[in-house]
């Protein structure tokens, strides 16, 4: 925990006094209207210090400041907290899309992905009751991914379209085909990918697509997109 000097600390615990009895009882517009009191005294620093206290006793808080964030910032925190299940999973072994599925339905958890981050002390593990056997049938398939606008089959004697190369070249890079990942698919799905969108965090996209089906069918969209770019070029220069 952050220590303070003796007169920040004296402010924090002033601000608790205000806050907590509100807190306590959740009035919503006591809390509100303390915070503005005390932000008008104490300013944004000291306010933040001792609502984090206060989250960390009274843990409902991160869901009610949630709530009231803009979607964005609700769906980049939300996106945060599955980096961080994702993270667990990996120190532990476990292959992340094969224990942990995000859609826009919700989020489903293997019984092993459970087991892991009960050992953290997860506060909300009772949301994902006991989990499932396997996600098989659950989301979008990745062993391996094909995309919907795909070629149906693929024989060497086909021409693909370009949604089955953007899905080739995502399988390679995540290693959903038979053998590892290769360091050439990911370059050449990274080069696809930022073609389309020059701002896109490649790295982050791809981690995310491992377990989140929305984030899988933007880095399809984004891979079909940059490839259409190359092969525009390509004509272009002919």
């Amino acid at each position: 925990m952050q220590e303070f000097n003796s007169a920040t600390e004296m402010k924090i615990q002033q601000i608790i006094r205000i806050l907590e009895p509100h807190v306590i009882t959740r009035d919503g517009k006591r809390i509100g209207a303390g915070i503005v009191e005390c932000h008008a005294k104490h300013g944004t620093d000291i306010l933040k210090a001792a609502w984090i206290r206060l989250t960390r006793q009274h843990d409902y808080l991160i869901g009610l400041a949630l709530a009231a964030a803009p979607q964005d910032q609700q769906e980049e925190i939300a996106a945060k907290a599955y980096d961080v299940i994702a993270d667990q999973l990996t120190k532990a072994g476990l292959r992340i899309e094969d224990h942990l599925r995000v859609s826009e339905k919700g989020v489903c958890l293997t019984s092993k992905a459970i087991a892991v981050i009960a050992a953290t002390g997860f506060p909300s593990l009772a949301e994902f009751r006991k989990g499932l056997d396997s996600l098989q049938g659950v989301g979008l398939n990745r062993n391996p991914f094909w995309h919907s606008l795909a070629d149906a089959e693929i024989t060497d004697d086909d021409l693909v379209n370009l949604w089955a190369a953007a899905s080739m070249f995502i399988n390679a890079a995540l290693g959903w085909l038979e053998g590892e990942a290769t360091e050439a698919a990911t370059k050449a799905l990274k080069d696809a990918v930022t073609s389309a969108s020059p701002t896109v965090c490649f790295e982050t996209l791809i981690s995310r697509a491992r377990y989140d089906d929305r984030l899988l069918l933007k880095l399809a969209s984004l891979a079909h997109e940059g490839l259409n770019n190359r092969c525009d070029q390509a004509f272009k220069k002919q």
